[in-house]
């Protein structure tokens, strides 16, 4: 994994994005961030590939100076991913999103349509907020994922309310490993401690407004887990396994149960595990079938298109 130790948000340069495949359209584009593109397809796959821009003849020395250097922090980034997705597919864990399928030209992923963000921001307009079981079982599995990451030898560096994913099944998992490294590899605005503390405090106050993600000042705490925020805020754990200790405490005391009640749990939570496995297994063939065809497209369109299928994009 290559080296960076002052991540910033790349300068963007006008929107001509290079296709990776000649043979995509605009309707496949699901979203684009600082340093990758979205692009969606059938059965619930999406594609995440780093942003390539093709040099227009009337920009100026500036913006192509932006073009290299914001298409250098989206290489970086994909190979940090796919540094964090090869260790996750030997040791994967429920609260962290697995890969489908990674090539040399990104990232096939499973679609998860909403984000512990966009949960807090209806809320925000008027609608039902989830019950506080619900939260306190987010907390938990953003605890948890950051905690297993952690133990692979990875910091998220990232870990905002829209990188964490909120599934079908109302399950949180963490996404979005571009700036992920080792401890200490990297230097990023906040850490994955204030990261945690800053999501849970997301989940108890009404936002009356964007604050600032690169900010380190402490918010007004008034509701949920105060002091779990603010210990989290305040970066005084030790490690993020002892924050996850300590959210397990808090939030998830676990009562006395009878053993046949411990047997089922394990058996319910083994069947749920074979039943994601296989899901996950079915669509990393429907991954590899469609990248074949996806090249074989581009082999019969000219790498010359390739090369110059030019997108504007808002």
């Amino acid at each position: 994994m290559p080296t960076l130790f002052n991540y910033q948000e790349p300068p963007v340069p006008p929107n001509f994005i290079v296709s990776p495949f000649p043979g995509l359209a605009l309707t496949n584009i699901l979203g684009r961030g600082g340093a990758a593109l979205i692009l969606s397809f059938p059965n619930r796959i999406v594609f995440k590939t780093p942003l390539k821009y093709r040099t227009q003849d009337d920009w100026s020395e500036e913006t192509v100076s932006q073009a290299i250097t914001s298409q250098g922090q989206a290489e970086w980034c994909m190979e940090n991913e796919k540094a964090v997705y090869a260790k996750l597919a030997a040791k994967p864990h429920r609260n962290l999103l697995k890969a489908l399928l990674v090539v040399d030209e990104g990232i096939f992923l499973p679609r998860i349509d909403s984000t512990l963000e966009a949960y807090t921001d209806s809320w925000g307009m008027g609608y039902p907020e989830e019950s506080s079981s619900t939260k306190h079982q987010w907390i938990t599995q953003i605890a948890a994922g950051a905690a297993w990451l952690e133990a692979l030898g990875f910091v998220h560096n990232d870990l905002r309310p829209n990188n964490i994913l909120i599934d079908r099944a109302k399950n949180a998992r963490l996404a979005d490993f571009g700036v992920s490294a080792a401890p200490g590899q990297i230097h990023v605005p906040w850490g994955d401690q204030y990261g945690i503390g800053n999501c849970i405090w997301v989940l108890f106050h009404k936002r009356t407004g964007e604050r600032d993600p690169n900010s380190m000042d402490l918010p007004p705490i008034e509701h949920g887990p105060t002091s779990l925020i603010e210990r989290c805020m305040r970066i005084q754990f030790p490690s993020l396994q002892h924050l996850h200790q300590a959210v397990l405490a808090e939030l998830d005391p676990q009562p006395s149960t009878s053993s046949l009640t411990t047997i089922r749990i394990s058996i319910s939570t083994f069947v749920a595990d074979i039943l994601d496995a296989i899901t996950h297994w079915i669509a990393a063939q429907r991954c590899r079938r469609l990248y074949a065809r996806l090249r074989q497209e581009r082999g019969e369109l000219g790498s010359s298109r390739w090369m110059f299928a030019v997108w504007g994009v808002d």
